[in-house]
């Protein structure tokens, strides 16, 4: 983190922050879109979400699961999920991101409530040539909602840069690393954990 980007979350400036941040998210991807000759790879958002449905899929059908990808059909389900038998399913919803970065971004449908048969998979795709690992963050749509809620309410009730009221924002984040903002929460804690999934799918 910058410099001016610590200066800028101290004052509690969220929309300056995020700005400076995803600067340094935007040096930070093509410093790792690069492959080891030094030929460059041009980062390609889109590519990269479809990769990690399809990471997210193959995690599930290795763990025996059948894994459907819905192609962008399905309202707040990338990939529907279900049992052997085919008799309980899961909606899961997929966020990718760059491994290293700080925070990813989940939108505000990850304030609405679902049911316990609704998930999250935050997927960390590296680039082609780069030394990081592929990493999955689960959580449960529930706790989801209620934190990312929670904690856009609490920064939108503190007061702004030079004690002003802050206005509403449509940014919805989560931490996903040491050191990110204090007004995201924090999901580092749920990396791997896909016992929230075959839980529910093994629950009788």
């Amino acid at each position: 983190m910058g410099q001016s980007e610590r200066c800028l979350l101290q004052t509690g400036d969220l929309g300056s922050a995020l700005r400076a941040h995803s600067s340094e998210q935007r040096l930070q991807k093509q410093a790792l879109s690069t492959y080891p000759n030094g030929a460059h790879l041009e980062p390609n958002k889109t590519a990269r979400g479809n990769a990690g449905q399809y990471f997210v899929a193959g995690e599930l059908s290795r763990r025996g699961y059948s894994a459907a990808i819905t192609l962008g059909n399905t309202p707040n389900t990338d990939i529907l999920c279900s049992n052997r038998d085919g008799t309980r399913f899961v909606h899961i919803q997929v966020k990718t991101y760059v491994p290293g970065t700080k925070s990813c971004s989940v939108g505000l449908k990850a304030a609405k409530s679902y049911d316990s048969s609704f998930f999250w998979v935050l997927a960390g795709v590296p680039p082609i040539g780069s030394e990081l690992s592929l990493e999955f963050i689960v959580i449960p749509a529930r706790e989801m909602s209620e934190q990312v809620a929670a904690y856009h309410s609490r920064w939108l009730g503190a007061l702004g840069k030079g004690d002003r009221i802050r206005k509403d924002s449509s940014v919805r984040a989560v931490g996903i690393a040491e050191g990110s903002p204090s007004y995201f929460w924090n999901v580092r804690g749920y990396l791997n954990k896909w016992h929230w999934i075959t839980d529910e799918l093994d629950r009788r």
